[in-house]
């Protein structure tokens, strides 16, 4: 049996949703088993067949802390064997915030500090407004008087 140190996976940590892919470098191997357990004593079992020579590649698992056990055959028969611990991470790559152009930002504030609409002046600091205002109301209360509308 060869050293179980040549099959390992290759990242230790991998985002959520991504399939977990397997090393096995000098082992002439036509499939591979793969044994996940979780820290709740749940394994899950997968079969995988080697392909481009020395690599293969696993289902994505749940996010969690696993160790691996996976063994090499190789015509029926076990060749090697290794084991220990794997990460699957609850982030994946949509989270990432993506990089912000700072002078887009400032051109933005910039056209924020301008006034929407010219440089005239806003309506509240007309004081002749308010006495048309009051003027109109008070009319309003006249006609209503002599109208008979209580």
């Amino acid at each position: 049996m060869v050293a179980g140190a040549a099959i390992r996976p290759l990242e230790r940590s991998v985002a959520r949703a991504t399939p977990l892919r397997w090393l096995a470098p000098g082992i002439a191997a036509d499939s591979l088993v793969l044994a996940l357990a979780n820290a709740r004593g749940q394994t899950l079992r997968s079969t995988m067949s080697v392909a481009q020579g020395d690599t293969a590649t696993s289902e994505p698992v749940a996010p969690g802390h696993y160790t691996y056990d996976v063994r090499a055959f190789s015509a029926g028969r076990e060749i090697a064997r290794a084991g220990g611990p794997i990460t699957v991470e609850t982030y994946s790559p949509e989270f990432i915030r993506t990089p912000v152009d700072i002078g887009a930002l400032k051109s933005a504030r910039s056209a924020l500090d301008r006034p929407a609409r010219g440089q005239g002046r806003a309506l509240h600091t007309y004081s002749w407004l308010y006495v048309l205002l009051v003027a109109l109301l008070a009319a309003e209360w006249v006609l209503r008087r002599r109208w008979g509308l209580r």
